[in-house]
C-alpha cells in the first residue's frame, strides 16, 4: 500500500540507513537552506573546513552539528578541497563468509565487512598553491578526525605477490567492475584489510 508510487520513494536506499545533515547558511534568504547531504557525500564533500559547492556557488564548512544534522557554511571564494580519506576494512571471515577459493599460499573471499572510513583533515588548492589541514587541537574546523562505521559486504583477496594486493590495483578492479555491472564508482570503495 505505501509503496505503491514505487518503493523507492517510500523506502530510499541511500538515506535509509544513515543521517542526513541539512546544510545551511544563516545569511542566505529565504530559509537558508542549501540542500540535504548524507553521511557518505558529507565525507567526500562537506566535511569541516571543505568547500562545498552548492549551484556551482562556493560555501565553506564552518560547523558540523551532528547530533542536530546541521552543517553550518558561509560564502567563500572558488577555492577546491579534497578530504584525506583512511579506509579501514576488517573482514568477518569467521561466519561472515558467503563464498571462498583458496589454495596453499592465496586466498579469495567474498565476506561481511566492517568498514572504518575517516577525514582527517583536508588539501586545499588556490590556484597552483596546495595546503594541507590536519584536525586536531590547533584545527580551527575539527579537533578530531570524522569517522564513520559501516557494515557491508565485499571480496577480500591475499596474493603472495605483494605489489598485487595495493590499494591502485584495487582501485582498477573496482572500477572494471563498476564498467561491467553498470555500478557508479561512487557507491563502491576499496581498502586495505
Amino acid at each position: 500500500q505505501r509503496s505503491q508510487a514505487g518503493p523507492h520513494y517510500e523506502f530510499p536506499l541511500r538515506t535509509g540507513i544513515e543521517p542526513n545533515f541539512k546544510v545551511i547558511n544563516p545569511t542566505a534568504p529565504p530559509t537558508g537552506r542549501l540542500g540535504t547531504l548524507t553521511l557518505s557525500q558529507v565525507l567526500r564533500e562537506a566535511y569541516p573546513g571543505a568547500v562545498y559547492y552548492y549551484m556551482a556557488r562556493p560555501y565553506r564548512v564552518q560547523e558540523l552539528r551532528y547530533r542536530m544534522g546541521e552543517i553550518r557554511v558561509r560564502r567563500e571564494r572558488r577555492y577546491t578541497t579534497k578530504p584525506q580519506l583512511q579506509n579501514i576494512v576488517f573482514p568477518k571471515f569467521q561466519g561472515g563468509t558467503f563464498r571462498l577459493l583458496a589454495n596453499e599460499t592465496a586466498f579469495l573471499a567474498e565476506t561481511e565487512l566492517q568498514v572504518s572510513e575517516r577525514v582527517t583533515g583536508f588539501q586545499e588548492q588556490r590556484g597552483p598553491n596546495v595546503m594541507p589541514h590536519v584536525y586536531g587541537p590547533d584545527s580551527p574546523y575539527s579537533q578530531r578526525p570524522l569517522t564513520r562505521f559501516l557494515e557491508t559486504t565485499g571480496v577480500c583477496w591475499y596474493l603472495p605477490e605483494r605489489r598485487l594486493i595495493s590499494e591502485p590495483i584495487a582501485l582498477q578492479i573496482l572500477e572494471a567492475f563498476c564498467l561491467c555491472c553498470g555500478v557508479e564508482t561512487r557507491d563502491l570503495g576499496a581498502g586495505i584489510f
